[in-house]
């Protein structure tokens, strides 16, 4: 008898592209949108666009905080490029009323998706979150 491993879904928010780049601009309404038909309890990896590009890190809602791996962790310029990234955590604060808490990075996963994000010009967060979530989250697949 096999068992079922249970899957880590993948959530995108806005449109995704066929390169790692985007120029989408999320509006806070449709994001809050997006964000409250496709957020659930649980461990699940967001792709979001952050103009020019788009970013991918795992958040797990649970039953007193939520938790999110990054590969940068916690260490975005809030003025910048990032504004749609902070809008998100911001509405999973108040949709969930629960404290944000950030993984620390894992040193040896970020080299190698910093090679990857060098040799071709994008991808190392997407990288870095596949690898984590596979030594991290042993119990489920992606």
């Amino acid at each position: 008898m096999s068992t079922r491993v249970p899957v880590i879904p993948t959530r995108t928010l806005g449109k995704l592209p066929s390169t790692y780049q985007s120029s989408i601009q999320l509006s806070k309404d449709s994001l809050l949108f997006e964000f409250a038909s496709t957020i659930q309890y649980g461990p699940q990896i967001i792709s979001l666009a952050v103009p020019p590009y788009r970013h991918a890190f795992l958040i797990d809602i649970q039953s007193r905080k939520i938790l999110v791996s990054d590969w940068n962790g916690q260490d975005k310029d809030s003025d910048s490029n990032w504004q749609e990234y902070y809008a998100f955590l911001h509405l999973l604060h108040k949709k969930y009323n629960k404290p944000i808490e950030f993984y620390n990075v894992d040193k040896q996963l970020w080299e190698d998706a910093m090679y990857t994000q060098t040799i071709f010009s994008g991808g190392g967060c997407a990288h870095y979150i596949y690898e984590w979530t596979k030594k991290y989250y042993p119990a489920y697949t992606v």
